[in-house]
């Protein structure tokens, strides 16, 4: 479902919902014989890049990836890091550090997703986080609401553009997703569909089934899941 504020994904997947899974099956089948059995199992990746150009941000960035298959026949989720995410011509010291991660869900095969992960960061940047992050270039704090703004009309856009596709070509799958930018010292996150970001925060005292010192897990999305009545709602009336 790629698209939160948009409609359009929540009729295409009413109409089409039996056919994606059939769809989905066959694909399954056809592409096990392609895929590499590793990705059968599963991958596990790290990145550290200390060095990225101009960055004045006080912070390091560390990231590690994992992805689990579980039974299916092929991985249908793509993810998506780029440390350095200002683009080209654009990672000078007169734009702020913007570090993309994204992960993509896809439903029924990952054609969609692997659309919306080539697409959705560029996407935004062009919507106006690059913007942002230009004048948030010597320390400024980062301005939220234009930044809001960016990342709502980047995902409206790519929903529109994957629908055309669907259209075009006969996509039957979709895609559900997360996704999480660091500009400068600021962490913005968004998702569409059931796709979840949690972050680890050591406890400063002891609580409540845990002491000081422990990780404990703050949730900083909100599931799209028709059991929610806002949610419901929403669908229901488009």
């Amino acid at each position: 479902t790629m698209s939160e504020p948009e409609n359009a994904t929540d009729k295409r997947s009413r109409e089409h919902g039996a056919e994606a899974a059939d769809v989905g099956a066959e694909n399954d089948a056809k592409r096990a014989k392609s895929e590499p059995d590793a990705l059968r199992i599963r991958s596990v990746s790290a990145s550290l890049e200390p060095s990225i150009p101009n960055d004045t941000a006080k912070t390091k960035l560390v990231v590690a990836v994992s992805c689990d298959q579980g039974t299916k026949n092929y991985m249908e989720d793509i993810h998506v890091v780029q440390l350095d995410g200002r683009g080209e011509g654009q990672a000078s010291s007169s734009s702020a550090r913007v570090c993309f991660l994204g992960i993509f869900d896809g439903h029924g095969g990952k054609d969609c997703a692997i659309m919306a992960a080539e697409t959705l960061h560029t996407r935004i940047m062009a919507a106006g986080l690059q913007q942002v992050a230009s004048t948030s270039a010597s320390g400024a704090k980062v301005d939220s609401k234009a930044a809001k703004a960016a990342v709502t009309e980047g995902f409206k856009t790519t929903d529109e553009a994957i629908l055309k596709e669907c259209a075009a070509k006969g996509w039957q799958d979709g895609a559900c997703a997360v996704a999480c930018w660091v500009v400068g010292e600021t962490v913005l996150v968004a998702n569409v569909g059931d796709a979840k970001a949690v972050l680890a925060r050591v406890a400063d005292k002891d609580g409540p089934g845990f002491k000081a010192g422990a990780l404990r897990g703050l949730v900083l999305t909100k599931d799209h899941l028709a059991i929610y009545p806002a949610e419901r709602a929403r669908i229901e009336k488009a």
